[in-house]
């Protein structure tokens, strides 16, 4: 397995069989990724157990972003990603 140094973030909100769906496809990738940065934007944190689920698979973190709105989400991204390329 192949891991370059890129960080994939995922803003999500309420929309958990969705992000399942997606980090299912990204185990199927090719070249993986070095993180996975999930930023959930729920206050009932519907992505967490998600995460949890992946795991043992991914090299995946959940963060909480309790400011409401894709730009706040981003934007905890951008703070915290350690490689080059998100």
């Amino acid at each position: 397995m192949q891991r370059k140094k890129i960080t994939i973030a995922i803003v999500t909100k309420k929309r958990p069989k969705k992000l399942a769906r997606l980090l299912a496809s990204i185990i199927e990738q090719s070249i993986k990724p070095l993180e996975i940065l999930v930023i959930d934007n729920d206050l009932d944190k519907s992505a967490k157990d998600i995460v949890k689920n992946f795991s043992h698979c991914l090299p995946i973190k959940y963060y909480m972003e309790k400011k409401e709105g894709v730009p706040f989400a981003r934007n905890k991204a951008l703070l915290l990603v350690k490689t080059p390329y998100l």
